[in-house]
């Protein structure tokens, strides 16, 4: 975990060219010490990664492992943040409608369980709900983010791993 928790520190100054490596050794490191727990979040922390750095492709592959991980373990909380990346995923590829629904699931699930977000992934997340905002219309816009904000965690895992597959899976 030491390493994964300097990638972070990496990552918050903005290095994403020496957090990669990290959080990749990190990684490795998890898989070697057999804990899926540690797989799962060191996956999730790549896949943000990649999407700050713009390879959203890259960022998917690692989510969709990591998301199903978190739900065979039941892990609520790291799943939340895994439906948040999903959702980052498809604002990034441009599919607005499913990117606010699961950013709204996931500020809703987060607030339900009461968990306080890391501020840099909140900062991120804002970031891209605030420039779909200008794209679709007021109406679209919140009819999505409401219906996302009532789905389960249940119902937005699933809807994120079915995004996921279709978009992200190998063939």
């Amino acid at each position: 975990m030491c390493l994964n928790n300097l990638a972070e520190q990496a990552r918050e100054r903005g290095d994403l060219k020496s957090a990669r490596p990290l959080y990749e050794d990190a990684l490795a490191e998890a898989r070697a010490g057999g804990d899926p727990g540690n797989i799962a979040l060191c996956l999730q922390n790549l896949a943000i990664l990649l999407l700050q750095d713009g390879n959203p492709e890259g960022a998917g592959v690692f989510n969709l492992e990591a998301l199903r991980i978190v739900r065979d373990l039941g892990l609520r909380a790291l799943g939340v943040g895994v439906i948040e990346v999903a959702g980052g995923l498809a604002l990034a590829s441009g599919d607005l409608t499913h990117g606010i629904r699961l950013g709204a699931a996931s500020l809703s699930l987060f607030q339900a369980m009461g968990i306080t977000r890391d501020p840099m992934n909140a900062r991120m997340q804002a970031h891209y709900m605030a420039s779909v905002r200008s794209v679709l219309s007021t109406t679209a816009f919140e009819q999505a983010r409401i219906d996302g904000a009532n789905l389960s965690y249940e119902a937005a895992l699933e809807e994120a791993e079915a995004w996921l597959e279709q978009r992200c899976a190998p063939p």
